[in-house]
């Protein structure tokens, strides 16, 4: 059994949009492209990583996601937790995320007006998403009600700016 199997028909219509906005994407290569580029490839904090949309989702079941709350994703990569969250909460105020690789913020935001576009042809909602390239330490995400980010290769410097 597919773990797309154990969806409702409904939830299998965003997965499969989603599935179809990421099929010619290779966000973990061309991050380490550009890191390569900008001699970062040592950097433990630009280690790329994806969340796996069946799995990604229930994680955000859990913090139960409200109507007008701010989703943040800090290092946002490709920016699927961004629509993931977008995509099953439409009713989120906005979903916010910082990258600061250039092809990744483009990524992220090539892929988020897909979605837009392909909700709007679906007949679904999906909350508005917003991409900044920047640092996430030099970047105000003080509004967030929901924060995600994959911390497991950060340096302890990057955590303590993070909690700080």
């Amino acid at each position: 059994m597919e773990q797309k199997d154990c969806l409702d028909a409904a939830s299998l219509k965003k997965k499969l949009i989603f599935d179809e906005i990421h099929k010619d994407t290779d966000a973990g290569f061309e991050s380490n492209r550009e890191r390569s580029q900008k001699d970062l490839q040592y950097e433990t904090e630009f280690t790329y990583g994806e969340v796996i949309y069946t799995t990604f989702v229930p994680v955000l079941e859990y913090v139960k996601p409200k109507a007008g709350e701010v989703f943040w994703d800090l290092g946002c990569g490709g920016g699927k937790p961004l629509l993931i969250a977008s995509l099953n909460w439409p009713q989120l105020a906005i979903c916010k995320g910082v990258e600061f690789l250039e092809y990744l913020v483009d990524l992220a935001t090539t892929v988020s007006c897909e979605l837009t576009a392909k909700c709007e042809e679906a007949g679904l909602t999906n909350a508005p998403i917003s991409i900044t390239k920047g640092d996430m330490l030099k970047t105000d995400w003080f509004d967030a009600d929901i924060l995600y980010l994959s911390s497991v290769c950060f340096p302890d410097e990057l955590l303590e700016g993070i909690v700080n």
